[in-house]
């Protein structure tokens, strides 16, 4: 069984070892996507055998309705238009950048820019990832 831990702030974990419970091949990890509208559910998951997965979402870190950590330099507004991004590379700093970027650029782009796998959930439910990647995507929103 997969060894986990917290590591950093509360959305953060640390998964290792290997997934013998299962019926997953060893070492893939499955990752829930949290709702941004009801954490309590997932509206996908990512499937990925190494490297690492973040997210970012209007959910967090807010301070007032539509008031959130994701500001766009231009205007000194919070960014709207997306709900929440996540990215899986080989590298959690690689993956927590392009979760920021995939606020203002679609997962193609930033796919191909950063060699990440990326998904973005728009405001108006619509959901687009990048389809050159090597982690699966299921999208149930």
């Amino acid at each position: 069984m997969p060894s986990t831990r917290w590591s950093g702030p509360p959305s953060s974990i640390w998964a290792t070892g290997p997934t013998t419970d299962c019926d997953l091949p060893r070492g893939t990890l499955r990752v829930g996507l949290e709702d941004p509208a009801d954490a309590t559910r997932v509206i996908g998951v990512v499937t990925s055998r190494s490297g690492a997965v973040c997210g970012s979402s209007t959910n967090r870190r807010t301070w007032a309705p539509g008031v959130h950590h994701v500001l766009d330099a231009r205007t000194g507004r919070p960014v709207d238009g997306v709900l929440a991004t996540w990215a899986a590379a080989p590298n959690a700093m690689l993956a927590d950048a392009a979760t920021t970027a995939l606020f203002f650029e679609g997962p193609t782009r930033v796919s191909r820019a950063l060699g990440v796998d990326a998904l973005v959930l728009h405001e108006d439910g619509s959901a687009a990832w990048s389809q050159d990647g090597s982690r699966e995507w299921e999208v149930f929103a």
